[in-house]
C-alpha cells in the first residue's frame, strides 16, 4: 500500500466523519428549535453544542469544519424560510464559526486541566470536565452569536437576553449530551459502558423532566405576555380613539363660534383660534371655508384683497399638482380665513371644491348637518406631500341645520375646517404612554373594499417612528391586536401588533431560571 493510498484512505475517513457530524448538528439543531420561545428562536436546549464537542474530543480538532457545516446549515435553512439574503447567510457562517470555537476552545480546555481520553473516576475531574466544557466553553458560541446577531438583526437592548439564552442553551445541551455520547464511544470502554445506565439513563430522565418544565413554564409565559400585549394594545387604542376626538371637538367649537355670529371678522377669528391651537398643538391648521357663486367671484377676491392687503386670488391645483386660478364653475369653497397663517400661506384661497374628494365631503357635510372627515388625503400647506386628514362641518344662515336636503343646501354659508396630520395625532396619544416594541397601523376602512393606510409606526424608547406614506395597508407581523372606531362619518381601525422588543420586556426570566436550575 503506498503513502497516496493511505492518504486517500484517511482524507475519505476524515471527510465522512465531517459530513456524518454536519449532518447529526443539523438534524439536533432543527429538532432543538420546536423548543424555540417566539418570536425569536432561542432554545431551550441545543444538544447539537453537546454533540459537537463529543465529536472533538472522540476525533480530534480536525472534525471542527463538520461542526462549522453543521451549525451553518442550521441557520442558513431557518433564514431560507423568511427569505434569503446574502446578509442571513453571511450571519449563519458567523454564528458556525463560533460554534466551532467553542466546540474546539471545550475540547481544550478538557484536555488541558482534567485529560482525555479519561475514565473520569474521581469528583474534581468530573467537576471541572462539566464546567470548562459545559459554562465556561459556552461563553465563546454565547458572545460570538449574540455579537453577530447585534450587527443587524437584534437591538442593542436584546444583547444581554439573547446571550443569556444563548449560553443556557449550549450549556444544558453539553452537560446532558456530551456525557450521554461519550458512554457510547469514550475510551476506555470497559470505563465508559458501565455507565450506560448509571450516567445515560439519569442523564435522559433529566433532560426529559427539564424539556416538560421547560414546556409548562413556557406556557405560562406566553400566556401573561398575551395578556400584558392585550392590555397594552387596549390602552393604545383607547388613546388614539380620545386624541382623535381632539380635532374634532375644535372644528364644532368653531362651527358654534360662527353659529353665533352673523359676521366674524378676521381679528376675531385668530383671536378664538389661536387659543384653540394653544390648549391642542396637534393641530394642523383651523379655518373658515366660505361658500362663493360664480357671480360673486370677482367682488369677492377684490374684497379679500382688500382686506389682506395683498393679491388674493380662488386657486387649485394642476394635473401637475401646481397652485394655478380656479376654473370657472358654478360656486367655489376657498379658503377665507387660516390660522396659523405662517407655513400655510399656500392654502390661503384655495377651493376645496376643486378636489372631487373633498367636494364629497363637502357634500356629505352640508346634505346631513354633521361634521364629516375626509379620506387620506395630501395637503395643500405640506411640500413634502404629506397626508393629512380634513374635518368639515357646515354652517347655516340660521344657526342651525335645517329640516330638509334641499334647505340646508339653500341655507350653507360655508365650514369650518380643521387640518391635521394623522401622525400628529398618534404621537400625541402615545408620548406619555411608555410603551416600547408596538407597531401601530391605522386603517380607513370606510370602503371595505378599498382599505386606506393612514399611516404606521413603531413605537421605541425613543419616541413614535414612522414607517413610510404607503396608501395600502401593510401586513403587521406577529400578534395582532385590531379595533373599529367612527370617526366623522368614517370608520377607522387600529392594529397594533406585538413587536420583539415588546416580547423581550414583558417575558420574564421563570423560563431560563427553570434550565439554569436543570444546570
Amino acid at each position: 500500500m503506498t503513502y497516496r493510498s493511505i492518504d486517500s484512505e484517511r482524507y475519505s475517513i476524515w471527510l465522512g466523519q465531517v459530513l456524518a457530524l454536519a449532518a447529526a448538528y443539523t438534524l439536533a439543531g432543527r429538532l432543538a428549535l420546536l423548543l424555540a420561545i417566539p418570536p425569536g428562536y432561542a432554545s431551550a436546549v441545543w444538544p447539537a453544542a453537546g454533540i459537537a464537542l463529543a465529536a472533538v474530543l472522540l476525533y480530534g480538532n480536525r472534525l471542527w469544519l463538520g461542526v462549522l457545516l453543521g451549525s451553518f446549515c442550521v441557520n442558513a435553512i431557518t433564514a431560507w424560510q423568511h427569505g434569503p439574503s446574502w446578509w442571513s447567510m453571511g450571519t449563519a457562517a458567523a454564528i458556525g464559526v463560533g460554534a466551532s470555537f467553542q466546540a474546539l476552545a471545550g475540547a481544550g480546555l478538557i484536555r488541558r486541566f482534567v485529560g482525555f481520553p479519561t475514565s473520569l473516576n474521581r469528583e474534581s475531574e468530573i467537576a471541572k470536565f462539566l464546567l470548562l466544557g459545559g459554562p465556561v466553553s459556552c461563553v465563546v458560541g454565547a458572545t460570538c452569536g449574540a455579537a453577530v446577531l447585534l450587527c443587524g438583526t437584534i437591538p442593542p437592548s436584546r444583547f444581554l437576553f439573547s446571550w443569556f439564552t444563548w449560553w443556557v442553551g449550549d450549556t444544558v445541551g453539553v452537560l446532558i449530551f456530551t456525557p450521554l455520547i461519550l458512554t457510547f464511544l469514550a475510551l476506555p470502554r470497559s470505563a465508559w459502558t458501565k455507565r450506560r445506565f448509571t450516567v445515560g439513563a439519569p442523564l435522559v430522565v433529566t433532560f426529559a423532566v427539564t424539556v416538560l418544565f421547560f414546556v409548562i413554564a413556557r406556557h405560562w409565559d406566553q400566556k401573561r405576555g398575551e395578556q400584558a400585549f392585550r392590555q397594552q394594545a387596549h390602552v393604545v387604542v383607547s388613546a388614539i380613539r380620545e386624541k382623535c376626538q381632539v380635532p374634532l371637538e375644535s372644528v364644532l367649537c368653531l362651527q358654534n363660534f360662527y353659529h353665533g355670529s352673523e359676521n366674524i371678522t378676521r381679528d376675531e377669528f385668530h383671536t378664538v383660534v389661536g387659543a384653540m391651537l394653544q390648549r391642542h398643538p396637534g393641530m394642523q391648521a383651523l379655518e373658515w371655508v366660505e361658500r362663493v357663486p360664480q357671480d360673486s367671484r370677482t367682488d369677492y377676491e377684490r374684497h379679500q384683497s382688500a382686506e389682506l392687503s395683498s393679491p388674493y386670488h380662488i386657486t387649485e391645483r394642476d394635473s401637475q399638482s401646481r397652485m394655478t386660478l380656479a376654473t370657472v364653475r358654478d360656486e367655489y369653497f376657498p379658503v377665507r380665513y387660516l390660522a396659523p397663517l405662517e407655513g400655510n400661506e399656500r392654502a390661503l384661497g384655495y377651493d376645496l371644491g376643486s378636489s372631487p374628494d373633498r367636494l364629497a365631503a363637502l357634500r356629505l357635510a352640508c346634505d346631513t348637518g354633521e361634521a364629516v372627515a375626509s379620506g387620506r388625503l395630501v395637503l395643500v400647506q405640506e411640500e413634502q406631500q404629506r397626508s393629512g386628514i380634513i374635518i368639515f362641518a357646515p354652517v347655516y344662515r340660521m344657526g342651525r341645520p335645517a329640516a330638509t336636503v334641499e334647505d340646508r343646501r339653500r341655507e350653507l354659508v360655508g365650514f369650518t375646517l380643521g387640518v391635521f396630520r394623522v401622525e400628529d395625532i398618534v404621537d400625541a396619544a402615545v408620548s406619555e404612554l411608555g410603551i416600547n416594541g408596538l407597531r401601530v397601523q391605522l386603517v380607513d376602512v370606510t370602503s371595505e373594499d378599498d382599505p386606506t393606510a393612514l399611516g404606521a409606526c413603531s413605537l421605541t424608547e425613543r419616541g413614535t417612528r414612522w414607517i413610510d406614506g404607503r396608501a395600502e395597508p401593510g401586513k403587521l407581523e406577529g400578534p395582532t391586536h385590531a379595533a373599529t372606531f367612527e370617526f366623522a362619518k368614517r370608520i377607522w381601525k387600529v392594529e397594533v401588533a406585538c413587536g420583539p422588543e415588546f416580547a423581550d420586556a414583558t417575558r420574564p426570566f421563570q423560563v431560563w431560571c427553570v434550565l439554569a436550575g436543570g444546570l
